[in-house]
């Protein structure tokens, strides 16, 4: 086949400065050049991508094995959810058999698996694998869905800090993998090497093992929803040379984590420690997580002598179970030192628990109460309404809590492009001290279905997987009776606050912090943009309006039109000018 490429001057002085061809674009697929995608991968070079066209009628490509040893290969689906079967094929591993449908080897640092459906795999040791990561540096697998394999992504290194460095597997749907013929050694995800990063995905429904099974020295999982697991939804186990060393953490930001309601397995949540016998050195963050558990089963069980935990902004619910006797977390022989943290909101069974851990600022709820999820039994964990007990009384983050997402943020895909100047990813030999990333702290949330978004930042964050995104449309209606700016102080100012069922709410400071504009009309119809009064308001209830001249109640539509705000932090600005006959937008 020939490569076509083409070279402006920039590109003939990288062919120059590289030595290297000019990454080609390589088709496969009914009409194209290659039918298979192994036959396409033997005549590709580093840089290249490997485009994989749909076949007739969406019909499956049957059992590929596609054995990867040349870096910064991209394969990717020319249409969404371009399948390929390996059913029928013994995914063995001998020679150059992979176990799985892609297994990329040591030599295939920085490729990208994207856009595929993969199922299929199987083997006599029960272990065939959607993808499978052998020893390679900062492999990619995005928009995959991976289903109905013995595993549905496994990955190794060699127990040095040199490989399976900087895994990303984002915005993936991974779901019911497993053998029946061997129950409970085969999960929807087994991870090893030097670190691995979860973002975007929902990992559910494993047929006999786990969720997420890994002993990666760093596991980072972020804003993914996991959930309804055959056994735990994360086990967080020991491998020599890799949970050895010390600092051998996992990170878990910003997911919802739920248990299925039939678990005829394992009903624990979350395992960190050991199940080989080597050491686990580390410590389990979870953060801003919502986790949902109607077992006594522990919600975090440590069993390794060095292993830690450390628990802030999460919300843990029952399922309205009205479970007693709960457990938060059993400590083991880690000891109750290892168990720290702040600012948890916990369901009623879990007070005995609660009262002998060392954790600051636990709500432990009463009896019946339920966090104002959206819609929990569609599984809509989102915030429907302002809870006290949740809203505004997280623990305030900082970098270097974050730094695990910090690091890898330049890996993320942006629109579907992949920054490629990315080097290692987290915990990885280009990663070290990493600074790299936007300002300040970041965090995400789950955005489904299988996306990532940033988490709103407006000064103390609430407890969960979601920041609250207000009671509303809100929309204020405001009269001034006087006429200039500076007498707003003191003006008679009727105000109404409505959401979106147009039922009147109460002037409360949680629900005002979300006001960034309102427009202020005066007597003669002329448009006030002003916000002085907002900081009044802030003040407390309705009394403390009245005490600063105000006058609180209902207002007919035709004194002042309704005037929809967007959400947004409440400025501190002074008031406009008068506008006679406009109106006039200002960002606080």
């Amino acid at each position: 086949m020939t490569h076509l490429r083409t070279c402006g001057a920039a590109a003939v002085l990288l062919l120059l400065a590289a030595g290297n061809l000019i990454a080609a674009e390589i088709a496969v697929g009914p009409g194209k050049p290659f039918p298979r995608t192994e036959d396409a991968l033997a005549r590709a070079q580093s840089g290249d991508t490997i485009l994989v066209y749909p076949q007739a009628g969406g019909a499956a490509y049957t059992k590929p094995a596609v054995y990867v040893t040349k870096s910064r290969i991209t394969f990717k689906a020319a249409a969404p959810g371009v399948a390929l079967s390996g059913k029928g094929y013994n995914y063995s591993g001998s020679g150059s058999v992979p176990r799985a449908i892609f297994q990329f080897n040591p030599g295939a640092d920085g490729c990208v698996l994207d856009g595929f459906d993969l199922s299929g795999a199987h083997n006599d040791s029960h272990n065939g694998a959607g993808v499978r990561i052998n020893q390679a540096n900062d492999v990619t697998v995005r928009n995959c869905t991976i289903h109905d394999n013995d595993m549905g992504i496994m990955s190794s290194g060699d127990g040095t800090p040199r490989t399976a460095a900087g895994q990303l597997i984002e915005s993936c749907l991974i779901h019911s993998n497993g053998n029946l013929a061997d129950p409970g050694y085969n999960h929807n995800l087994y991870l090893g090497g030097t670190s691995v990063t979860l973002i975007g995905c929902e990992v559910r429904s494993s047929l006999t093992g786990h969720n997420v099974k890994s002993r990666a020295h760093l596991t980072v999982v972020a804003a993914c929803y996991i959930h309804d697991s055959s056994n735990r939804e994360f086990d967080l186990v020991d491998a020599k040379g890799d949970t050895t060393a010390r600092e051998s953490n996992a990170f878990l930001a910003g997911n919802v984590i739920v248990k299925a309601p039939r678990c005829e397995g394992n009903r624990g949540v979350i395992h960190f420690g050991q199940d080989g016998g080597s050491e686990h050195d580390g410590t389990l963050t979870l953060l801003q997580n919502t986790i949902v558990t109607p077992y006594v089963s522990p919600v975090v069980a440590l069993d390794a002598a060095k292993a830690r935990a450390f628990l802030q902004n999460n919300i843990i619910w029952d399922a309205g179970s009205g479970q007693r006797g709960q457990v938060l977390v059993d400590f083991g022989k880690a000891g109750k030192d290892a168990v720290k943290g702040t600012s948890n909101w916990a369901a009623a069974g879990f007070a005995a628990d609660v009262a002998r851990l060392d954790l600051a600022r636990v709500y432990v709820a009463k009896s019946g109460q339920a966090p104002p999820f959206v819609n929990a039994a569609k599984g809509d964990y989102c915030l429907a309404r302002a809870d006290p007990t949740i809203i505004d009384v997280g623990e305030a983050l900082d970098a270097a809590m974050l730094a695990p997402l910090a690091a890898m943020s330049g890996k993320l895909s942006r629109d579907g492009a992949q920054d490629a100047s990315a080097g290692h990813g987290i915990g990885g030999p280009a990663a070290a001290g990493a600074t790299s990333g936007p300002a300040g702290p970041i965090l995400y949330q789950y955005k489904p279905p299988l996306a990532r978004e940033d988490r709103p930042a407006r000064g103390k964050p609430d407890l969960g997987a979601y920041e609250f995104a207000g009671d509303g449309p809100l929309e204020i209606l405001v009269s001034v009776v006087k006429t200039t700016p500076a007498d707003l102080a003191s003006s008679e100012i009727l105000i109404t606050l409505r959401n979106r069922s147009d039922a009147d709410l109460n002037l409360d400071r949680r629900l005002l912090r979300s006001i960034m504009l309102v427009e202020v009309t005066d007597k003669d119809g002329n448009v006030v943009t002003c916000r002085r009064f907002l900081r009044l308001f802030g003040a407390g209830p309705s009394n403390a309006l009245r005490s600063h001249g105000f006058r609180v109640g209902r207002l007919r539509r035709r004194a002042a039109p309704p005037v929809a705000t967007p959400r947004g932090p409440v400025g501190a600005e002074e008031c406009g000018q008068v506008t006679s006959g406009t109106r006039r937008t200002e960002q606080a």
